[in-house]
C-alpha cells in the first residue's frame, strides 16, 4: 500500500507543566526559571520545524495541546502512549510509518537541531536503514528509518549513557546499516545551559 507522505517528523514535547520539564534542571534553577528555559528550547524547535515543508506529528506528553504555536495544516497533534520512552517511541514510529516511507524522530532538548540537521538525516535514510544523531550523554537526540524495527526500542537503558552505544550494538547485531550525524548536547541540567547560555542561544 502506498504512503500518504514521502517524509514525516515526530516531534516529542513535554506539555508545559510546572515542576514537570527539565527536573535536573530545576534543582538548580528551581521550577519557574526551568518552565522558562524549556519554553525558550521550544522556541527555538518550532522556529526549526515551521521551515520544513513535511508532516510534523507531535506528541506530547500528557495532553494536546493547539498546533498553532507550531505551525500550521502540516502539523498533526498527538499524545505519547506507553509505560517508558521506548513503549512511547515505538508506539509513535509504529504509526508514522504507515503513514510515511521515511520516519525522524527528534526531541525538544537539543537546541542546535536545525532543519538541515533534520533534512540531512532524510538524505541519509536514502543509503542507509537507520540514522542517528548523538548527544554528548551518550544518548540521541534524532533517529530515523524506513522499516519498523521494535527491538530498538526494548531492552535500552533509558536515560543513562548507555543508550547510543547499546542502540548501535542492536542495528549490527540485526545485520543493518546505520550512520551518525554530528554529535550535539542536550540540555538537561545546569552545566548544558551554562554551556548555550554562553554561546547567546538561550538566555
Amino acid at each position: 500500500m502506498a504512503h500518504s507522505f514521502d517524509n514525516a517528523l515526530i516531534v516529542f514535547v513535554k506539555n508545559k507543566i510546572r515542576g514537570q520539564v527539565k527536573t535536573r534542571l530545576a534543582k538548580d534553577v528551581g521550577n519557574d526559571r526551568a518552565l522558562d528555559i524549556y519554553s525558550q528550547l521550544l522556541g527555538i524547535l518550532q522556529k526549526q520545524v515551521w521551515k520544513l515543508q513535511i508532516p510534523v506529528f507531535v506528541y506530547f506528553s500528557h495532553y494536546t495541546e493547539s498546533s498553532g504555536e507550531w505551525g500550521g495544516s502540516n502539523v498533526f497533534p498527538s499524545i505519547q502512549l506507553g509505560n517508558d520512552l521506548g513503549e512511547k517511541m515505538a508506539n509513535a514510529f509504529n504509526e508514522t510509518l504507515q503513514k510515511a516511507d521515511k520516519v525522524v524522530i527528534i526531541g525538544s532538548d537539543c537546541p542546535v537541531v536545525t532543519e538541515k540537521t533534520i533534512e540531512n538525516a532524510f538524505s541519509q535514510l536514502d543509503k542507509y536503514d537507520v540514522v542517528l544523531g548523538p548527544s554528548e550523554d551518550g544518548g540521541y537526540y534524532l533517529l530515523g528509518m524506513k522499516n519498523y524495527y521494535s527491538f530498538l526500542f526494548s531492552d535500552i537503558h533509558w536515560s543513562t549513557a548507555a543508550v547510543l552505544d547499546e542502540t548501535c550494538r542492536k542495528i549490527k547485531e540485526n545485520g543493518l546499516t546505520f550512520m551518525l550525524l554530528e554529535t550535539f548536547r542536550d540540555v538537561d541540567d545546569i552545566t548544558d545551559y551554562n554551556y548555550y547560555s554562553s554561546l547567546g542561544i538561550l538566555t
